[in-house]
This record gives structure tokens, sequence and C-alpha cells, in this order.
């Protein structure tokens, strides 16, 4: 956390405030810590955002994940994950950027794959298609409304969703088609396409 304020300059004259309410106070509520410098919406979210780091990188059901500012700007984070045990991924270490939106955590984060990855529920580009990260007024009939993002979930909460996502894909709203198709159709084909690409980001790292 100390290196996240540190990066983060803008912050720095709150690090003390923050740590205060936590260790001694014994609140992680935001709105608490932002009444000891003033509740703007802004900063309120800005210390959400660090609050949610520190939660994150503590996760115990997310393996091996770290998290870092780009560019200095809380609204952007680069991730690193390894891939779920006893899964097609187990070895595997994954890098994505995940980017928040002014008006967050009313709007939900967007979340794309840096490492290349093959998978039906990914885009070639690395964006990721799940709903947790679709908002409420997104129209889809095949997403109920409580799969969707609402503002009381999490950073973590997307990702322990999309490491699930990893093991158990949707075929039925594929964002990459032949992905889709050769999961379905040539299973044993898809096994061995997505280890080469694990292999090949590790050796990339």
């Amino acid at each position: 956390m100390i290196l996240i304020i540190q990066v983060h300059k803008r912050l720095q004259q709150y690090f003390i405030q923050i740590i205060y309410v936590i260790i001694v106070i014994g609140s992680h509520s935001p709105h608490s810590i932002c009444q000891l410098y003033g509740d703007s919406p802004q900063k309120v979210v800005e210390v959400q955002l660090i609050l949610q780091i520190v939660e994150l990188e503590e996760s115990k059901t997310i393996e091996g994940v770290s998290v870092g500012l780009e560019g200095n700007s809380l609204y952007s984070w680069n991730i690193s994950f390894a891939g779920p045990s006893d899964t097609l991924y187990e070895g595997g270490y994954f890098q994505a950027l995940i980017k928040f939106p002014d008006d967050y955590p009313n709007s939900p984060p967007t979340f794309r794959f840096l490492t290349e990855m093959w998978h039906p529920n990914i885009y070639t580009d690395g964006r990721v298609c799940i709903s947790i990260l679709h908002a409420q007024d997104e129209f889809n009939d095949q997403e109920p409304p409580e799969t969707r993002w609402r503002p009381i979930l999490t950073p973590e909460d997307v990702l322990i969703s999309i490491v699930s996502m990893l093991s158990e894909p949707n075929i039925n709203s594929p964002a990459n088609v032949d992905a889709g198709i050769q999961f379905r159709d040539k299973p044993d084909e898809y096994k061995k396409k997505v280890r080469k690409l694990i292999d090949k980001a590790l050796e990339n790292l």
C-alpha cells in the first residue's frame, strides 16, 4: 500500500489519515476515511480504489495476484495472476488491464487480457465478455439482472468471476466464435492451443 501511495503522489497527503482510520478506528469505509479531509465524490472513489487494491492483493481466493498502476492512474490497473489449480490453466501466469470509468462504482470497469488468450468468452483483442462487466441497462435476455454489475461489487469479485470463466466457458454466447466451436467440437485441439499459448506467455515473462 505504501508503494501505491508513493506512485500516486496526489494522494500522499491522505496516507496517514487512511492508515489511522483503518488501524485505529477499524473502518475500511471510504466515506469514513474521507470525512477526515473532505467528502468529495472523486476522493471517495480514489480512496475506495486504494482499499480495493489492498483487498485484491490480499485475496486468498485468487492465486498469485499482484496489482500495479498504469501511468500513475488509480483508474487503470495492471493485474497479474496465476492460473487456477486443477484446471487447463494451471501453471500459467496471466496479465491484464482493468480500467474504471469516471462514475465508478455506478458503472462497471472494463477488463482486457494483455496475455494472448484463446477462449470462447474472450475477444481476440483480449476484451472479456462476461455478465459481471455489463451494466444493468445493457439489454441481453440471456443475462439475469443479478448477474450483471452492481455498485456493491468489487474488482476482486470481477477477477473471481473471470478465473471461474476460464475453466467454465459459456459457449451459448461466444465472443470468439471460432474458439467456441473448437471447444465444443474439437476439445483436444482446443486444449492443445490453450496450453501452447500459456507456454508462449511464460517464455515471454
